[in-house]
């Protein structure tokens, strides 16, 4: 049908509170290729295609299902702490999760690993004769079945409304669910975590005045924290989550207030230089003689010689420069550790990177 023609990878809900006087027609925008602020964009061309998930109606009327729920817990949340319920937590995570798993840089991130594996996997085979590479279906539906299988991934996770009381606002972006570790960055030096890691971080703006945080409470604590809420009154916690979205966004990142694009502007060019461009890289490993049933990581000698080799793609994230000064450290942090490529995982989550 005709309605469902442009479809939304980030709903028009999401926007709605960012928007112009709240009516989610109109929208002030910093475009990074252009790098220049854009105002009074129009909210129904953002962050959508013609049939972005295919011509299966079905898909796209389960996303209107998911967001219409959302936009029921914005509302709610925008009349005040009375009529926000505990259980909208919950829902406002399973929309984060999928909301992280459907976006045009999602797919095409998936999409790119799925080449390289295959150029690796089968270089010394002729093109013609190498499988097919996933479709953009195929990868929409993987992603749709991460969210069925794994939806509870998440559960252990605490929650959080971050109420923002700043002269300034939290910015959103065309990536907005964004995860983090300060944990496993500060452990292990690396960016490579998953869901599963200790220190997960997973935040998502919900209003220039509210956002949405999840944390793993096994290694952090919010001293500060009211029931379902934490307010925020200094600066280096607002520029700590939209750095977030600035280092994490493809194209767009988006702002209420015109009076706030000379702000982000100026913060963009600071922190721009901290975006990871390619977002995932491929490993062989190889058995590890030292340690029986163990692998590791294989030079290009070790892999040309070994009797079997593991490919594995992970997800390469960005390091952030600042972190929220709400999370604390829980000293000791309770953490599980592997001892595998897993890296070490928080107590009862299954191994799902």
């Amino acid at each position: 049908m005709a309605y469902l023609k442009n479809q939304h990878f980030v709903p028009k809900a999401h926007f709605k509170p960012f928007s112009l006087n709240g009516e989610a027609n109109s929208i002030n925008i910093f475009n990074i290729r252009s790098r220049r602020v854009i105002n009074n964009a129009s909210v129904s061309g953002q962050c959508s295609k013609n049939y972005f998930y295919g011509k299966d109606r079905n898909i796209e009327k389960a996303f209107n299902s998911i967001e219409g729920r959302y936009a029921t817990i914005i509302r709610s949340l925008e009349l005040g702490d009375s009529v926000f319920e505990k259980g909208y937590l919950r829902d406002l995570r399973s929309f984060m999760f999928i909301q992280f798993l459907r976006t045009e840089q999602a797919l095409k991130r998936t999409g790119q690993s799925n080449r390289e594996m295959a150029d690796v996997v089968f270089r010394d085979v002729d093109k013609m004769e190498r499988p097919p590479l996933l479709t953009k279906e195929e990868i929409i539906a993987i992603s749709m079945s991460i969210f069925i299988e794994k939806h509870d991934i998440l559960d252990d996770l605490k929650m959080v409304i971050v109420r923002n009381n700043t002269p300034y606002e939290f910015y959103t972006s065309d990536d907005p669910a964004v995860i983090t570790n300060r944990y496993h960055i500060r452990e292990n030096n690396r960016t490579n975590f998953g869901l599963t890691n200790s220190g997960a971080i997973f935040v998502l703006p919900l209003s220039p005045d509210k956002l949405f945080l999840c944390y793993d409470g096994f290694v952090y604590t919010i001293p500060g924290k009211s029931g379902m809420f934490v307010e925020i009154d200094n600066t280096e916690d607002l520029d700590a989550f939209n750095q977030l979205q600035i280092l994490n966004s493809s194209q767009n990142i988006y702002f209420k207030d015109p009076s706030m694009g000379e702000r982000v502007s100026e913060q963009y060019r600071q922190w721009s230089v901290h975006r990871e461009e390619r977002r995932f890289e491929i490993n062989q490993f190889v058995p590890d003689d030292e340690v029986p049933g163990r692998y590791k990581i294989g030079t290009e000698v070790e892999v040309s010689e070994a009797r079997e080799t593991m490919l594995v793609s992970s997800q390469v994230r960005f390091r952030p420069t600042i972190w929220p000064r709400i999370l604390k450290w829980r000293n000791p942090p309770r953490v599980v550790k592997t001892g595998t490529g897993l890296g070490t995982i928080r107590p009862g989550t299954r191994d799902f990177g």
